[in-house]
């Protein structure tokens, strides 16, 4: 009898463990899902993501070798199935940028690039220095790049190579730039260089808990992948670039690794090459819009011209149309013509030549000034 009491006894504190921990799984699961948007699924390990007016272009390393691949999607379709561009790749892409109309992707040995309009699409070298280019960004017609243990540039006009910093101790896993200081991961550290004076290295963040393999920089908030898979916790964290030491705030928790994370029309996508508990699919998410609105980054963006350098027409991107005016101004600074409430403007009866853009936000009260190419 008193056998029978304990073994009952002990059965239903075993029910109670277990509702317990389904309770505490649900809570998580809510949890991370009500923070991020699954936008793309059964994904072969996806390592990076860009955009390109309502397209997102997709690298894909791919379960066995020679099966990397280049694919597309609609942003805003995420019903709608993949458009693969390149297959079968012999190299696996790790990083991928856009530039006007060309994608660059990083393979291990080299740069490759294609041009989006092109139809069938094709893959032309475009540089075979690099070594292992783990990132790319493109800033001021200029194509950075985190290699091996350097961190250098192409310029995209003249298509010369400059080491910005040689010789590293440990590989640059990552970098962003904003107003000419050049953010970059190395180990578990961010450390910053200005471009105007890339001698002087200066340290931005020491000791983040795991290896920081992305970070993207909107407005003057970074943030910052400490998504290790090996870790307990994995979270995006935001820093403010002009309070560092006191800023430190978790974007969204719980979730899968992120090794790239990149900015889109008022939304931040992470690629999540690894699930957890699966190590054959890999998802791309996109930060909540609860959460975009409450970490204030719609406040903090800055506008997105595109095409740039063009021909027959720009749009702004990341601003409402309703909260917005564009001025024209020639490389003098003289006015030429202004819109309001628009984001589209045509630009084809503009000669040749720069102009500057002055956009104004109704809501924030925001100026922003940036450089149009036109052809």
């Amino acid at each position: 009898m008193i056998y029978h009491l304990i073994q009952t006894s002990s059965m239903k504190n075993y029910f109670i463990f277990l509702f317990n921990t389904f309770i505490i799984f649900l809570a998580i699961s809510n949890n991370l899902y009500s923070q991020v948007e699954l936008v793309k699924d059964n994904l072969e390990h996806p390592t990076g993501i860009a955009f390109h007016g309502d397209r997102a272009y997709a690298t894909l390393q791919g379960q066995q070798p020679h099966t990397g691949k280049i694919v597309s999607f609609e942003i805003n379709n995420p019903e709608a199935t993949y458009e693969v561009l390149l297959d079968s790749l012999s190299e696996y892409p790790r990083s991928i940028a856009v530039s006007g109309n060309d994608l660059f992707i990083g393979f291990t040995g080299y740069i490759g690039k294609m041009t989006i309009n092109d139809n069938p699409f094709e893959l032309e070298v475009f540089s075979f220095n690099p070594i292992f280019p783990r990132c790319l960004e493109v800033y001021n017609d200029k194509l950075y790049v985190a290699e091996n243990n350097k961190i250098s540039y192409y310029d995209l006009v003249t298509l010369n190579k400059t080491i910005l910093i040689d010789s590293m101790e440990n590989s640059p896993l990552s970098l962003a730039i904003k107003n000419d200081i050049l953010y970059y991961s190395s180990e578990n550290n961010l450390l910053k260089v200005n471009l105007n004076m890339p001698t002087e290295i200066d340290t931005f963040y020491t000791d983040f808990d795991h290896k920081i393999y992305a970070i993207s920089i909107i407005g003057n908030e970074m943030y910052v992948d400490q998504t290790y898979l090996a870790a307990s916790s994995r979270e995006i964290i935001k820093i403010d670039l002009t309070n560092p030491l006191n800023s430190l705030e978790t974007v969204v928790d719980g979730i899968g690794s992120a090794i790239d994370i990149n900015y889109h029309e008022g939304s931040l996508y992470f690629v999540s090459p690894l699930e957890p508990n699966n190590g054959q699919v890999g998802k791309i998410f996109k930060v909540s819009e609860e959460i975009i609105t409450n970490t204030h980054l719609q406040q903090m963006i800055e506008p997105v011209v595109f095409p740039n350098p063009a021909m027959e027409s720009i749009e702004i991107k990341g601003i409402k149309e309703r909260d917005l005016s564009i001025s024209i101004l020639n490389q003098n600074g003289q006015f030429i013509r202004k819109v309001v409430g628009q984001s589209k403007l045509d630009v084809f009866d503009l000669n040749q030549g720069i102009y500057y853009l002055e956009i104004e936000e109704f809501t924030t009260k925001q100026k922003h000034v940036t450089k149009l190419i036109k052809f």
